[in-house]
Order: C-alpha cells, then sequence, then structure tokens
C-alpha cells in the first residue's frame, strides 16, 4: 500500500467585499484547496491536502497530515475542535471521520461504509452533538447511491440510509439540519440529468423530493441553506446558460 503524499497549495484570499480590496493572499505548498471556514478565534482552519489552521491574517499556527486519507471537508465542532470528513484510500474506499482537539490532536477517528467503493462529501454537526454526513455509495445494491449516516458525538452509528433506485445514479454533495429537526440535501440525478433536492426526517425517512432540470445534461447542485423564510437556496451549476450565450 503506498503512503499519501500530503502536499498541499492553497491560496488563502480575504477580501473586503464593500471594498473589492483583498485583505491578505498566502500560498501554501503545492495542491488544492476543497474547505475552509473562519474559526471562532478570527483564524481560518482549511483542508488542502492536509489541514492547516492560521491565524487571522492567513499565518499558519499548525498543520496536520494524515496517511492514507483523502479528505473533503472540515468544519469546527461546538467544543472548539474540528471534524474532518474524507475517505481512506485503500483498496476498498471507506468514508473515514476524524475528531480532533483545538490543536490539531487526533481524539477518534470512524469508518463507515461496505465492501466497495464509499465516499464522504459533506458533515454538519447536528443540534444533539452528534454528525450528519452524506456521500455516495456502491456497497449496497446498485452504484451511485446517496448514502447518509448519522452518528452520535463519537462518530458510532446511530442508522445510516441508501437513496436510489436500480438503473438510476443519484449523487449529493451537500447536507444540513433543518429547523424542524430533519435534514436536506442536495445534489444530481444522471437519469432526468437535474439538480436533485431531497428532504427527510430526523430518522432519514423521505418527506419529499425535488428535482429542477433542463434538456441540458449536467445539472449539479453543490450547496444548499435553509433561508429564514423556511425555504431552501440552492448553489450549482447547469450549462443551459452557456449554451445559451453561443447563439
Amino acid at each position: 500500500m503506498k503512503k499519501l503524499l500530503i502536499t498541499t497549495l492553497m491560496v488563502l484570499c480575504i477580501m473586503r467585499i464593500s471594498y473589492s480590496q483583498i485583505t491578505f493572499q498566502k500560498t501554501f505548498g503545492a495542491g488544492g484547496g476543497s474547505s475552509i471556514q473562519q474559526t471562532t478565534d478570527g483564524g481560518y482552519i482549511f483542508w488542502g491536502g492536509g489541514l492547516i489552521k492560521t491565524d487571522l491574517y492567513g499565518n499558519i499556527l499548525w498543520t496536520k497530515s494524515y496517511t492514507d486519507f483523502r479528505g473533503s471537508s472540515v468544519r469546527q465542532t461546538s467544543d472548539g475542535g474540528f471534524i474532518i470528513l474524507g475517505d481512506v484510500l485503500t483498496d476498498s474506499a471507506d468514508i473515514a471521520l476524524i475528531k480532533i482537539n483545538n490543536i490539531g490532536d487526533t481524539l477518534w477517528t470512524r469508518t463507515y461504509g461496505g465492501t466497495n467503493s464509499d465516499i464522504g462529501y459533506s458533515v454538519q454537526q447536528t443540534t444533539d452533538g452528534g454528525y450528519i454526513i452524506v456521500g455516495e455509495t456502491s456497497s449496497f445494491g446498485v452504484t451511485g447511491c446517496v448514502y447518509l449516516i448519522k452518528t452520535d458525538a463519537n462518530g458510532e452509528l446511530i442508522w445510516s440510509k441508501t437513496y436510489g433506485n436500480l438503473g438510476k445514479e443519484d449523487y449529493c454533495r451537500s447536507v444540513v439540519q433543518t429547523n424542524d429537526g430533519g435534514y436536506i440535501f442536495v445534489g444530481y440525478d444522471l437519469i432526468t440529468t437535474g439538480i436533485l433536492l431531497i428532504k427527510i426526517t430526523s430518522v432519514g425517512d423521505i418527506s419529499w423530493t425535488k428535482t429542477f432540470s433542463s434538456t441540458y445534461m449536467g445539472n449539479i447542485g453543490n450547496s444548499v441553506q435553509q433561508t429564514t423564510d423556511g425555504g431552501y437556496i440552492i448553489a450549482g451549476s447547469s450549462p443551459v446558460f452557456f449554451n445559451q450565450n453561443k447563439y
């Protein structure tokens, strides 16, 4: 098994939007960044091939690397530490969740999945102190199933659900807890070529699904948030606008 070589290129660019001026810009190593969040101390935590914690001005406070692990999301937790989601780079990849304290020491690691490939994309701490994870799996009957995992505060599995049908490939990129204690997640459906939005209860039962599609392939939902009026806002991409610009 080859060890994962951690190299990072992360350009941390903070702007004052009202004046459109860059406050500072930092470059670290060689690679790319996939997740960033401002922390309660005013600094930043981000994943870019490895984990980097900076101060308010982007100066590195500490870094961490993890062998045979590919991260996709990092979020600060209510105890001041952090939760990292990704997948283990083995012959049969599993979703991996790593809990660390505020100086980057690992407290625990959990893995989830079956005998085939499982990939994690988004994690959020829930109001009960546990975590909700969304990704995809090919371990439970169908390639390209949405894979949703609910854990307790120690990462122990409470329940997991797969969403998808034979001959229908669904993928998901973002999940958040909603005001009613349930969850909403967004992704895309390769069959209808549409952005896929699914609302579920607190135990993972589907409340409703919506698909937003066009006549073009490649409509993808990447992020969802609940709005103050109880609705939802989705960010994604659609080739329809690019095609319109061609004519």
